[in-house]
């Protein structure tokens, strides 16, 4: 009698557990539904007719999924002032002035930062402007034509058919981690949903380290299952996607040597990259570059340097404020070089 009154009282405390948890489970997905609902029709509204955002797919231009609309707007604490030639920089007239050498710097969202005087491109300008003898010889213009995003597909697209009215003297070509790897069409929804999106259960990220730590590792891992299945569902591997990032590359290379500009390529190592202590970052573009006849400058060995965890953010890719003043030191270092000697003409 006793071993059975044991089980019924064991029976009935695994019957409270259990709907004490699916109580729980359903006041948690109670939250998560009401989160959800509520990005939704944010996003909708968000997304209606594309008012709010600084990016636009009506761009005209064959082979851009998208650029930069002309104006100001300030979204989740960023600044975006775009200039009326589409890109994220100060104002400036499409003609060259005369004995200026003009440098653009191409790349995705590596050269930018959500304040713009942070970014090593703004940086490398003011170092230049301290410069006596390249401000003597004419002064070097520096334009910052990068893109949230970019791919060298659609950077390739830029070039033909927005930077070469420029006529750029230099172009920096910023090369992202990514850059051979991901070069798919661009979903400019997908943009949008995390430049605006409110992470679920906010109030637990924003106060739980521990919260925080495993939203984060879901999230990559559930962005690394999706990629996973997409590659298998469609067939894709790596090797098709360099080649396919080569077609383009090779094409930015040749439009820009027809056009008289010189050209440097800049590979960016990930984070992780430098802990595993390699040689070269992205060495099948570094060597692809160098056959085709342009010299390439891999970061890695410069940043190996510095103390690796303070010039990356958090997500390994991505540079601080003081890896972009780092880069915009080495850079200079790397274009007075290449700049015309005084009194020359350009």
């Amino acid at each position: 009698m006793s071993t059975l009154t044991k089980d019924t009282t064991g029976k009935r405390m695994f019957f409270k557990l259990s709907v004490i948890l699916c109580q729980a489970i359903l006041i948690a997905a109670g939250f998560e539904g009401g989160f959800r609902l509520y990005e939704s029709l944010r996003m909708k509204f968000l997304l209606k007719k594309n008012n709010s955002s600084p990016m636009t797919i009506e761009s005209g231009l064959q082979g851009l999924n998208y650029e930069w609309k002309p104006g100001n707007y300030a979204i989740n604490g960023r600044v975006y002032n775009i200039n009326s030639h589409g890109f994220r920089w100060r104002e400036f007239p499409t003609n060259k002035p005369f004995d200026v050498f003009r440098t653009v710097i191409v790349g995705d969202s590596i050269p930018s930062r959500p304040i713009l005087e942070n970014a090593f491109p703004f940086k490398l300008e003011n170092i230049i402007k301290q410069d006596k003898d390249i401000e003597q010889n004419g002064g070097c213009e520096i334009i910052d034509a990068s893109v949230e995003a970019n791919d060298m597909r659609r950077e390739y697209y830029q070039l033909k058919h927005k930077l070469l009215k420029l006529k750029p003297d230099m172009i920096i070509l910023a090369v992202s981690p990514n850059d051979s790897v991901f070069i798919e069409k661009f979903n400019q929804d997908s943009v949008l949903r995390d430049q605006y999106k409110t992470r679920h259960l906010a109030f637990l990220y924003n106060k739980s380290l521990l919260w925080r730590k495993m939203y984060d590792r879901l999230s990559t891992l559930k962005s690394s299952i999706k990629d996973k299945v997409a590659r298998k569902s469609t067939g894709i591997i790596d090797n098709d996607l360099f080649d396919r990032y080569q077609i383009y590359f090779n094409k930015f290379i040749t439009m820009s040597k027809e056009n008289g500009i010189k050209l440097t390529p800049v590979i960016f190592p990930t984070k992780k990259q430098m802990k595993n202590g390699r040689e070269s970052s992205q060495p099948r573009i570094y060597n692809f570059a160098h056959e085709l006849g342009v010299n390439a400058i891999d970061m890695i060995e410069t940043l190996k340097k510095y103390n690796i965890d303070a010039i990356y953010e958090e997500d390994g890719i991505h540079f601080t404020d003081k890896g972009h003043t780092i880069i915009a030191k080495e850079l200079y270092g790397y274009i007075k070089p290449l700049l015309p000697p005084a009194g020359h003409s350009l």
